[in-house]
């Protein structure tokens, strides 16, 4: 059994570091966008948990049977923000006044409006080039540095979309290398006015979202 099981083993591609990170920075927004829905309530009990865990899980194999990309990724994220919440309730007891304390943020150094400018045209010139190696630099210097800046109104519409296959996702107009994806309201799957860059951290807000979430006639 072992040796067959190694001949159908399939070759996964590896994890960087920036895949983590993106995971996270998508994880903190969601989670972020959960807290300010429902607010810092922990669930009452386990068996909560588990009724919200399986009606979560319930639309993720949903997602997947579509097989939309998107669709699935974003229910993942549920799944996760889910998760970490559940864990909250049952290990940390975060008080609702304690909310200051949660690491929605960057957390590390804060660079000044010349420093962020510069890496920002350094990573627009980089990707003229196709230098990758030097572009995983200036990702990593780039993380969530847009954070805590104002949101920007954007017109989705305008926006540079990340490939011809994805309608929603769109390259950062402040970073330049980072993406939006163009989240979805937990409960009722409405295309959410406004987003975060998963790189940078840069808020948007969509001026013509509800042209975005109105059915495209086939």
């Amino acid at each position: 059994m072992k040796a067959d099981y190694a001949k159908n083993t399939v070759k996964r591609e590896m994890a960087t570091k920036r895949d983590i990170e993106i995971a996270f920075a998508l994880l903190r927004q969601n989670l972020e966008r959960r807290i300010q829905k429902f607010g810092m309530g922990k669930h009452a009990s386990p068996a909560e948990s588990m009724g919200i865990l399986l009606e979560e899980w319930k639309e993720l194999i949903d997602a997947h049977q579509s097989n939309i990309l998107d669709d699935f990724a974003a229910e993942t994220l549920d799944v996760g923000v889910t998760a970490i919440w559940t864990i909250v309730s049952l290990v940390f007891g975060i008080e609702a006044a304690e909310t200051d304390m949660i690491p929605l943020g960057p957390v590390s150094r804060r660079l000044t409006d010349e420093q962020r400018d510069a890496l920002i045209n350094a990573a627009a010139s980089i990707t003229m080039r196709g230098g990758s190696k030097e572009s995983t630099k200036i990702q990593d210097l780039l993380t969530l540095v847009n954070y805590d800046e104002p949101k920007l109104v954007v017109t989705h519409a305008n926006l540079e979309r990340v490939s011809e296959n994805s309608p929603y996702r769109s390259c950062c107009p402040a970073c330049k290398l980072g993406t939006l994806l163009v989240g979805r309201d937990q409960k009722t799957f409405e295309l959410e006015s406004e987003d975060r860059c998963v790189l940078c951290g840069q808020l948007f807000e969509y001026s013509d979202i509800e042209t975005l979430r109105t059915p495209k006639k086939p």
